[in-house]
């Protein structure tokens, strides 16, 4: 949604809750103003967040003083109660008429008579439909900001993790292993195929020969040892007995 240029909103908040539809049911519907209050603060919430624009709620108040309360601890996110001698509506009416910068200030109001104020110290200002028309599209942009911050961010964490991180190794070791099982396999396949189609290598043969027993021509007895023993350390007795 296109809206006007803009880096301080100023809205008129019981006049602006009282406008809205969900804001009223909660308001009339026992509640409470805290309530109220609350649910347009988070509604408004969505404007401050996505655009970085100050958003100043001003409240009719009953202090003797101007009272300033952050929203959750932002100083450019706040509730300005006034003295119970000023209304919101010359609160407002001041802001723009000593306004440095006018030109940066924006109104929201359901009440035509702020409006032309307003208007007549060169503040734009909008109405409250406009008003939360803007906060929908900036609740719209905040989510669709964070979605695919998200999946960016977890995109960036698997990277890491796959680059660098302490699991980095898993899968190029899985590979590896994967790769050694299927050589195996091939291994055993083509042994399988050999010995089905009868075929020998000569691996096979030497294996084969180392395993034949070794057949002597001619056995030697214990006489055979003997005989020889008595030509070596007798040799005339053996010459005698020829």
């Amino acid at each position: 949604m296109n809206m006007p240029h803009c880096k301080h909103l100023l809205v008129d908040g019981w006049n602006v809750i009282h406008a809205d539809g969900d804001l009223r049911r909660v308001f009339d519907g026992g509640k409470g103003m805290r309530a109220a209050q609350d649910l347009l603060a988070k509604k408004l919430s969505f404007i401050h967040d996505s655009g970085g624009i100050r958003i100043t709620i001003i409240y009719d108040g009953k202090g003797e003083s101007i009272s300033v309360e952050s929203i959750g601890r932002q100083a450019t996110f706040a509730e300005v109660y006034t003295p119970s001698s000023m209304t919101a509506d010359e609160l407002i009416e001041h802001f723009c008429a000593h306004s440095k910068h006018p030109q940066d200030l924006l109104v929201a109001s359901a009440d035509n008579m702020i409006r032309l104020t307003s208007g007549g110290f060169e503040v734009g200002s909008i109405s409250p439909e406009t008003l939360f028309g803007w906060a929908r599209g900036s609740a719209a942009f905040v989510e669709h900001f964070c979605e695919a911050n998200s999946d960016m961010n977890a995109r960036r964490w698997r990277r890491q993790k796959m680059s660098d991180g302490p699991f980095s190794g898993l899968d190029e070791l899985a590979e590896e292993l994967r790769a050694v099982e299927r050589a195996m396999e091939e291994i055993k396949n083509a042994e399988r195929r050999r010995r089905k189609s009868g075929l020998r290598t000569p691996e096979d043969k030497k294996n084969g020969l180392m395993r034949r027993p070794v057949k002597a021509a001619q056995r030697t007895t214990l006489k055979d040892l003997s005989s020889l023993g008595d030509a070596f350390f007798n040799p005339k007795r053996t010459r005698a007995k020829r």
